[in-house]
């Protein structure tokens, strides 16, 4: 039942859930990540929650075979560099060890052997020279049948027929743009259409090399920017401040290397960088300007937390050696005809497949030694739906085929981001009823829904998606719908409302009742906060009015109140995740807070001549909570009534009940410790001061009662072992 119509039915639920977690608050529950459901895969099959956690599907790529070049009847494989897949689906491996190139067919049976690149000289003994391919590792087999070989250690991009006849040979490109001592080792390399040559250089920071067929140097492609790191905002500080010659040994702050590149049928030139020191924006999708377009979630569509589809590739959840933070290391790319990215992780031996929205669509590979995980993968390739992953010190090409669950989600994406909602509604459904984990299968089952008009279900599968701004046009189409047909009634019955409380309230008025409460004690806290402000302070000071006992109960409340708004807010303003409420942890916020202020305000007090009681102080302190505890609650039912759009009106209420606290507050301990207003901000910015200092020192106790524990038992401990 949509939040419009029933939010108490909403509530209700969630309040169940809410209390479900708040009794096992304190027992967290740990399973294990990336789990495999496959038990015969010697790797884990896993896909990323919005949040960033591993969760468990099932395998989208399996092994179909490997191949071992002395088994296909060529021989072995001996430090293989690249292959790469051409139009035809033929398979061309760069044996570089061998000093050749491997041709297969798509069924990997043997074309042909180009028995190494001649140059078209003769040695001595008759026999044609040919190049050294030891430690190339980068080949390209151009539309017309000839290739691009990149050899690093001679620093050479070498063109060659398809037979291997050497054509001519790139060195160190020349021209104007060159920059001083620069290290051309190339790594990959890819011809435009135009017959540029784009090359991938180690240790050159500039972005991708565009060279003419002349060889010379046109300018850089795609520079990669500074990363913003801690690091490097340290060393720029340090910068402004330090002469000429201080500078100089220090760090240099450059851009990220790029690792490898691929070039699609239109053009567009995927990128990936080999390390990236904030683990964003690894994979690159340049324009013919150089830009990177490949698409991510905006900032206004993920909230605070969300690490899923915003520019982070590659394993999300990171690893520690020796305190050294392991990340995701690409060193290739490819990118397939039906614009599905498969990039090759060489620190953990994955590939990690997206689509061009950036969506995560699965992860296969591992690295060991049985079928389907590689000593040190170096290349990888597509050959239709299936995926090749060569490995250097095995000698092997592995061939992965997809699953009838990744197929499912393949086949859904392809209708998915054509906006054929429809057509793809029943694979989305497929892939749910393998796996419950993956929650772009929700949100394509919710566009659909919503395109039928079904606005109830639409948001319910938007929701389990976490897809707020698909949520948002669902609900307020809904809520649309729902006052168009039932307006009438909706008016009879809030008219009805107000007609009733203002007949209830004029009753209350004439009742000996009204009169009773107007006199008792428990009335001060609202007069205080809403009516005569100053008055009631005055009488807090002069007549003893309020109690200690009225003052919990509103921190009590402000207590209530934060839990209820963490853990039953609207889905489109709710930005907490429920299984993260820890009760123990609020409450001690609220109610720490609010001792601190008191005993730090009281000590501020009697050094500032200021006549308030602690008795003064903590009633002031807690009658001024009224306003916030209020807005909270309000909040809390707006925000299950309310589109996005209309989140403003929830601001300007929370803004304003938390100045009207700090009003109250200010005016009070004026009013307690007769301080001119000048004094009394004074007087603020000391408790503030000494809260920090209660804290800072309640810290340092803690860590040492911890160390005391630790050390009686360790000491427990060994004298257990002893006796």
């Amino acid at each position: 039942m949509p939040t419009a119509v029933r939010p108490l039915h909403r509530i209700l639920r969630r309040s169940a859930c809410l209390g479900a977690v708040l009794l096992a608050c304190f027992v967290p529950v740990v399973a294990p990540a990336g789990t495999s459901l496959a038990a015969d895969l010697p790797f884990a099959s896993y896909n990323y929650d919005v949040w960033g956690r591993s969760v468990p599907v099932p395998a989208t790529y399996v092994v179909e075979q490997v191949l071992y070049g002395g088994e296909a009847g060529f021989g072995d494989f001996r430090a293989p560099g690249d292959l790469y897949v051409d139009g035809e689906e033929n398979i061309h491996v760069l044996d570089a060890g061998n000093g050749r190139i491997v041709v297969l067919d798509r069924n990997f049976r043997l074309l042909r052997i180009v028995g190494g690149i001649r140059t078209g000289e003769t040695l001595g003994d008759g026999s044609p020279e040919t190049v050294d391919l030891t430690g190339a590792g980068g080949l390209y087999v151009h539309e017309d049948g000839t290739y691009r070989i990149c050899v690093a250690p001679k620093a050479q991009v070498l063109a060659a027929t398809a037979d291997g006849t050497l054509l001519r040979t790139y060195g160190t490109p020349k021209g104007d743009v060159v920059p001083k001592g620069l290290n051309f080792k190339p790594l990959r390399a890819a011809v435009g259409r135009d017959g540029t040559l784009y090359v991938v250089s180690e240790g050159v920071f500039q972005g991708i090399l565009e060279i003419d067929p002349e060889g010379t140097l046109l300018g850089f492609y795609g520079s990669n920017r500074v990363d913003v790191t801690l690091q490097v905002l340290t060393e720029f500080f340090w910068k402004r401040l330090f002469s000429e010659e201080q500078k100089e040994g220090m760090l240099k702050i450059v851009p990220i290397e790029y690792s490898s590149l691929d070039m699609d049928a239109d053009g567009f030139v995927y990128a990936v960088t080999r390390e990236s020191r904030n683990s964003m924006n690894e994979i690159k999708k340049l324009d013919p300007k150089g830009n990177n377009i490949l698409r991510v979630r905006s900032s206004a569509d993920v909230p605070p937390g969300v690490m899923l589809n915003i520019g982070n590739y590659g394993d999300i959840e990171s690893t520690y050696d020796k305190g050294t933070k392991v990340d995701t290391r690409f060193i290739d790319i490819r990118t397939d005809r039906q614009g599905f990215l498969f990039a090759l992780d060489a620190q953990r031996g994955r590939v990690f497949q997206y689509d061009q929205e950036s969506n995560l669509l699965s992860i296969f590979g591992g690295v060991g030694q049985q079928e389907g995980t590689f000593r040190e993968p170096v290349a990888v390739e597509t050959l239709g739906d299936r995926v090749l992953v060569l490995d250097r010190a095995a000698g092997t090409l592995t061939v992965f085929a997809p699953t009838p669950f990744g197929t499912d989600i393949r086949n859904a994406i392809l209708h998915y981001n054509q906006g054929l909602y429809q057509e793809a509604e029943s694979l989305w459904r497929s892939v749910l009823g393998r796996s419950a984990n993956f929650d772009l299968a929700y949100v394509g089952i919710g566009k659909a829904l919503f395109g039928r008009q079904d606005y109830i279900g639409a948001m319910r599968h938007f929701q389990l998606g976490y897809d707020k701004r698909g949520y948002d046009e669902a609900f307020a189409e809904y809520r649309k719908d729902l006052l168009r047909s039932q307006f009438p009634w909706i008016a009879a019955i809030l008219g009805a409302a107000a007609l009733l409380a203002a007949l209830l309230a004029r009753a209350f008025r004439r009742s000996a009742l009204s009169a009773r409460i107007a006199t008792a004690p428990g009335r001060l806290p609202f007069r205080f906060a809403a009516f005569h402000p100053f008055k009631a302070f005055d009488e807090v000071r002069t007549e003893n009015r309020g109690r200690i006992r009225e003052a919990l109960l509103l921190v009590l409340a402000l207590f209530v109140a934060r839990i209820l708004s963490l853990g039953l807010t609207g889905f489109l303003f709710n930005d907490v995740r429920i299984e993260t409420i820890r009760v123990g942890r609020e409450f001690a916020i609220v109610a720490g807070v609010y001792l601190v202020f008191v005993v730090s305000n009281w000590a501020v007090s009697t050094l500032t001549e200021g006549e308030g009681r602690w008795r003064d102080i903590a009633l002031v302190a807690a009658y001024s909570l009224l306003p916030m505890i209020v807005s909270t609650l309000a909040v809390l039912l707006l925000s299950h009534g309310l589109a996005l759009r209309e989140g403003a009106f929830m601001a300007l209420l929370s803004g304003a009940a938390l100045w009207w606290s700090a009003f109250l507050l200010v005016t009070g301990l004026m009013t307690v410790h007769h301080y001119t207003f000048l004094k009394t901000l004074a007087s603020l910015g000391l408790t503030v001061a000494g809260m920090a200092f209660l804290l800072f020192l309640g810290a340092l106790v803690y860590s040492l009662f911890r160390q005391m524990a630790v050390f009686f038992g360790n000491i427990l401990t060994e004298l257990l072992y002893r006796i």
